[in-house]
């Protein structure tokens, strides 16, 4: 019970540290393009916990970003926890009745790597946050060029390099161990 406890005050610091790098830090680098640290750190959390922890931290992502980050009005607020359960849904494990059913019917019935899952999650996140922000620009009725969209795939680029780079540092802070294959568990 109580290693639950300090792995619940991990996330919460993992979560709000995120969220300050990303406000402070990310925002001093001298780059085009900007990182979305909280979709790193919410991909890690989409592949590592339960949908409703994903859910949470892309609501608290939401709320903060929303409050303290100047934007586009409402974005924030929306975006994060829709993200968060939109990718939940490709990235997170199957449930045993799940790999069981898909056993049953000939398919393979494992889970894919974490390893693989993260940096995915990320990219597809960043993909989706760039393709709404540009549809709020060509919704203002700016001409869209070609460097829309080139800052657009950089930004998920970096966003994805990023998640690669981190994603072994957060599983270890969060508790999550490397993960053990069949053959290694049964000796």
């Amino acid at each position: 019970m109580r290693n639950v406890f300090w792995r619940q005050i991990r996330l919460l610091l993992v979560v709000f540290i995120g969220y300050l790098f990303h406000v402070t830090v990310m925002t001093q680098l001298d780059t085009t393009v900007s990182i979305n640290l909280p979709l790193v750190i919410l991909s890690v959390v989409i592949v590592g916990y339960p949908r409703y922890k994903a859910f949470w931290v892309g609501a608290v992502y939401g709320i903060l970003l929303e409050t303290m980050v100047p934007g586009v009005k409402l974005l924030n607020l929306v975006f994060y926890p829709i993200c968060a359960m939109l990718m939940s849904l490709f990235f997170t494990d199957k449930s045993a009745a799940r790999l069981q059913y898909d056993m049953s019917n000939h398919r393979r019935g494992r889970n894919r790597s974490v390893y693989l899952r993260t940096p995915l999650c990320a990219m597809c996140a960043a993909l989706l946050y760039e393709a709404v922000s540009i549809i709020y620009i060509a919704m203002s009725s700016a001409e869209l060029t070609s460097a829309f969209f080139t800052r657009a795939l950089t930004d998920a680029l970096m966003t994805t390099l990023t998640a690669v780079v981190l994603m072994w540092p957060l599983r270890r802070l969060l508790g999550f161990g490397a993960p053990v294959s069949k053959a290694m568990a049964k000796g």
